[in-house]
């Protein structure tokens, strides 16, 4: 029997619902979650990697600083704070920041494509 058939059958108030569906995405969003996050952690660079804005970037987030325009001031003050939970390289702490938001938006996706592609009815 399919959710949407089971909250029709029960007379599911809106919160049930969205309770319902919760419990149908959020494991999955948990599991993609770790995998991508310890595959970025497992092949992030040790430092600064060769590029553009690396370097600027991650100088930005360690003093705290502004970068040049446009600044990418969430990314900036992500790694600041990540700088001060986490010890290490800047280069690498700002890598596995960059892991980090990865990691959210792969399971953000992942959620995303549960609902779409699985019918409620």
């Amino acid at each position: 029997m399919t959710l949407g058939r089971e909250l029709a059958d029960m007379d599911a108030s809106p919160l049930e619902i969205n309770l319902a569906l919760l419990r149908r995405v959020v494991p999955g969003m948990l599991v993609t979650f770790l995998l991508a996050f310890l595959a970025y952690v497992y092949t992030a660079a040790p430092s600064c990697g060769q590029g553009h804005d690396t370097g600027e970037l991650t100088a930005a987030a360690w003093l705290p600083g502004v970068a040049h325009p446009p600044g990418y001031p969430l990314y900036v003050f992500q790694g600041y704070l990540w700088r001060l939970i986490v010890p290490g390289d800047p280069g690498w702490v700002m890598n596995i920041n960059s892991g980090f938001s990865l990691a959210v938006g792969v399971a953000f996706l992942s959620a995303a494509l549960s609902l779409v592609s699985r019918p409620l009815v």
